[in-house]
């Protein structure tokens, strides 16, 4: 009796490393050029006074006033070096003059001399009842400023909060709050900030690029595409703003025009690349666009250049050699993963990718020890697992192949519980992807694990998983073709006829259930049948050995006919 098994092919599983494609790294700087936008006024010159004690008073003060409107002037004219030292001038003749010590803390800012921008800032600030409220709403923006060169941004966040707190028209501060709080990730709450500034200035692309940014740290897609097109049209020769849209269209949930959203995504990253030649995240966002089309050969031409630009950039190398690796110039794969391990050692995805390329060239052992690597730094990965098993296999390792696979569906299926409820509010469209993507190494597990029992003769247990893949997916014929086989096996005849006959409800025309469905009624004794059942899979499909076989034994050995 031969009975053919139709068992699923089982290839190995790469890993696309979670972080292959990376958020562009051009978020507008948090710390604009600060604008005076509202000068202060040059301070008047004091009348003549009769010459008596207060003489000398007076003429302090028209000195103070010529040294300050003279530091006003010279900011004017940008010679910070002049006006710092009229603005000196001034605070040693009025140290408790607000207005000289902001102007000089200001000057300061521009020179980059932050400490000494904070002394007299917080000088000023500590005199404030001298200023008026757009006057110290100043004093705080300009010490946020200070503070934030500093790389003391919780501070500054706190000043520039101050700021528009007393002045809730002070757009200079509610400019340097909303990119702050941008590039503290804290986008949600920068998004009533950039759409006060956008609604005061619609033109501005910076601002729409901004709030494009803040939608998309917020996952709102469909608003942040939609701010980084006005961006875009805007300044059309703006290259960063072509690559964030570009990014934001690749990196939006599928919608029902997926294919129209991708090439309007390569579209603008393209663009962005004739914009600047040099801009690297375009080619490493454009790469993984041409990896996600399978567009492998073109693909490996773009993140080359991205990694030239940039050979420090993990990300880039990794989808680089990823892109060798799928186009099967493995040499070139091998060396560009082996330079990202070293920009990222131990990383599970490199060890796993390795470790492929070592089976795929009959190498076991090496692809075993790769395999290893990978699992030493995630035990969770079902990749690995799942490869190491291929490994165990083409060692003739059944058991150990079994281990693996058994792990491989219990981790799938306990991070598919992990998951929002499927139809639920709180379940997201990844939430989808990632429940179907478990589904799939379920199954794919399921069915490896139930052939390495068929092939170690463990029936009962191939059944056992068989039925689950069944379950999971009823419309699988090949599982329901080897049920089949296993029930034989364990001569549970019935539930194999049965089983058989299910397929053919399904598929009138599988030769293969045929023949295995003559391969039970035979053993129930069941010649006449058996014959028929044969007959009709050499009818299906002339040249299926196994039927001719059974067909031409049957025949030869009783008086059927």
């Amino acid at each position: 009796v031969c009975a053919q098994p139709e068992s699923s092919t089982r290839s190995e599983t790469p890993t696309a490393n979670s972080t292959a494609s990376p958020t562009p790294n051009a978020t507008p700087t948090a710390t604009p050029t600060p604008i005076l936008s509202e000068t202060p006024a040059a301070t008047p010159t004091p009348a003549a006074t009769p010459t008596t004690k207060q003489d000398e008073t007076g003429e302090r003060m028209r000195a103070v006033t010529r040294a300050y409107n003279n530091g006003l002037a010279a900011i004017k004219k940008n010679n910070l070096s002049q006006a710092a030292a009229y603005l000196e001038r001034a605070v040693k003749l009025a140290p408790d003059d607000a207005l000289s010590q902001m102007l000089l803390g200001y000057t300061y800012l521009l020179q980059n001399r932050n400490d000494d921008a904070l002394k007299n800032l917080n000088a000023a600030q500590a005199l404030n009842p001298q200023l008026d409220a757009r006057s110290h709403a100043q004093v705080q923006n300009y010490i946020g400023l200070a503070l934030w060169n500093k790389n003391e941004y919780s501070n500054a966040l706190g000043s520039y909060q101050r700021a528009v707190a007393l002045d809730s028209n002070y757009s200079d501060a509610r400019y340097n709050l909303a990119f702050a709080l941008l590039a503290r990730g804290r986008e949600s709450e920068a998004i009533p900030h950039f759409t006060k500034l956008v609604a005061q200035n619609p033109d501005d692309a910076a601002l729409q690029d901004g709030l494009g940014q803040a939608y998309e740290g917020a996952k709102n897609w469909r608003k942040a595409v939609e701010s980084y097109r006005r961006a875009a049209a805007l300044d059309g020769k703006k290259s960063d703003y072509a690559l964030h849209l570009g990014t934001a269209l690749l990196r939006s949930e599928p919608d029902a025009n997926d294919g129209a959203r991708l090439d309007s995504a390569a579209s603008f990253l393209r663009r962005a690349l004739v914009l600047d030649a040099k801009n690297a995240p375009a080619y490493f966002q454009l790469g993984a666009l041409l990896l996600q089309k399978r567009r492998w050969n073109e693909a490996q031409k773009i993140l080359a250049q991205g990694v030239a630009l940039a050979p420090n950039d993990f990300n880039a190398t990794f989808n680089l050699a990823l892109a060798y690796d799928m186009g099967s110039r493995f040499d070139d794969a091998l060396k560009t993963y082996a330079r990202a391990d070293i920009l990222q050692p131990n990383d599970a995805s490199i060890a796993n990718n390795v470790g492929r390329i070592f089976l795929k060239r009959n190498k076991p052992d090496e692809a075993i020890a790769q395999f290893q690597k990978a699992l030493r730094n995630d035990g969770d990965s079902v990749d690995a697992r799942n490869n190491m098993a291929l490994a165990l296999t083409q060692k003739n390792d059944l058991a150990g192949a079994a281990t693996q696979w058994r792990t491989v569906i219990s981790i799938a299926a306990r991070q598919a519980r992990a998951l929002p409820a499927a139809g639920s509010t709180s379940e997201k469209p990844a939430d989808k992807t990632r429940r179907s993507e478990l589904t799939t190494r379920l199954a794919s597990a399921r069915a490896a694990l139930a052939e390495n029992y068929l092939k170690s003769g463990a029936y009962a247990d191939a059944a056992q998983q068989l039925r689950d893949l069944i379950k999971q997916n009823p419309n699988d014929l090949a599982a329901r073709i080897n049920l089949g086989l296993a029930l034989y096996n364990t001569r549970e005849y019935d539930g194999a006829l049965k089983t058989y006959d299910a397929i053919l409800a399904r598929d009138a025309k599988n030769a293969v259930a045929h023949n295995n469905r003559g391969v039970v009624l035979e053993a129930m004794k069941d010649k006449v049948a058996a014959l028929a059942a044969y007959k009709r899979a050499l009818e299906l499909q002339p040249d299926y050995t196994d039927a001719k076989n059974n067909r031409d034994r049957l025949l030869a050995t009783t008086a059927v006919s």
